[in-house]
């Protein structure tokens, strides 16, 4: 990992403004055009714009800080393992489009030795591209992995564009996403591929996001309480029929629950707490106020429904 703070010949503890300064003070005496272009003053100036790029923004400074602190505090790590890819930006000319549109894509990573255009494929980390839609379902989820390969790490941003056009999915586009899962699996192979799918609402695979959870908890403690209300009004009512529902509700609690646990990156065996009445309401709440997980961890992808939230 470069030291971003030497390139610009100023301390960590530079505010914008000296940064600011450096930048335009080698930006200049380094310009390709005062040196006829030489390689060597090339590469630099490139160096110190990216440099610049990253310190001067205060969340991607604070990653890279963060990442510099883990060197220097295990010197004997290689440096090549703390890389983290960025994102700079990555956008799309439409949010809608037909069969046969022509859509196009700008994007800029750093620090990533593999990009890709989810469906459509690697691209270079940064540039402008465009892609002819043959068939799509309602909508697409395209999505732009940056991947270093050496760090095994990667940075995901995503946009949903949706279909417009009369025409029924074509056939093809089931075997397309199939395709899509399993190369996904192939990357994660001890995931199960059904994780990669989009949440149900009778199933335990997938994510859920924390309000769709929170007014899925809502609903079934209200209809728990207006069971119970019936039963106290008519006495004879069926007790079995009662204790059906009953569990046909705390089933639905535990698989939501579940499937919060897998947004947020944690084990589904965790969900047995709900068997403890005592905890039951303070291990939900903290279900509902826990930070999802927008990357694939071991139990998947975040479903794409809830990718844009």
């Amino acid at each position: 990992m470069k030291n971003y703070y030497q390139l610009l010949e100023i301390q960590r503890t530079a505010t914008p403004q000296d940064i600011k300064r450096a930048y335009r003070k080698l930006s200049l005496q380094y310009h390709p055009d005062k040196n006829q272009g030489q390689p060597y003053f090339n590469d630099l100036f490139i160096q110190i714009k990216e440099a610049y790029e990253v310190l001067s923004d205060d969340i991607r400074r604070k990653n890279y800080d963060a990442a510099l602190d883990i060197l220097i505090r295990q010197p004997h790590q290689k440096e090549e393992e703390f890389v983290q890819p960025v994102i700079d930006f990555f956008y799309i000319n439409t949010n809608t489009f037909k069969i046969g549109d022509v859509i196009e894509f700008r994007w800029k990573t750093h620090f990533a030795d593999t990009v890709e255009i989810r469906p459509f494929g690697k691209v270079p980390s940064e540039g402008i591209k465009k892609f002819r839609i043959t068939h799509a379902a309602d909508f697409i989820m395209v999505e732009l992995v940056a991947l270093n390969t050496i760090s095994r790490r990667y940075a995901m941003s995503s946009i949903q564009i949706n279909n417009t056009s009369e025409k029924q999915r074509r056939p093809e586009m089931i075997a397309d996403d199939q395709h899509h899962y399993e190369s996904l699996n192939q990357q994660f192979p001890g995931v199960d591929i059904r994780h990669f799918q989009r949440e149900r609402l009778l199933s335990i695979y997938g994510r859920i996001s924390a309000r769709d959870y929170i007014g899925r908890v809502l609903s079934i403690l209200f209809f728990g309480y207006c069971i119970a209300k019936i039963g106290n009004v008519h006495q004879r009512t069926d007790s079995m029929l009662f204790m059906i529902t009953f569990g046909l509700l705390f089933t639905g609690l535990i698989i939501n629950t579940i499937k919060r646990l897998h947004d947020t990156g944690q084990s589904a065996q965790k969900a047995v707490l709900l068997f403890i009445p005592v905890v039951n309401i303070f291990f939900i709440l903290t279900l509902c106020y826990q930070k999802g997980d927008a990357k694939i961890n071991r139990f998947g992808v975040i479903p794409n429904r809830y990718q844009n939230k």
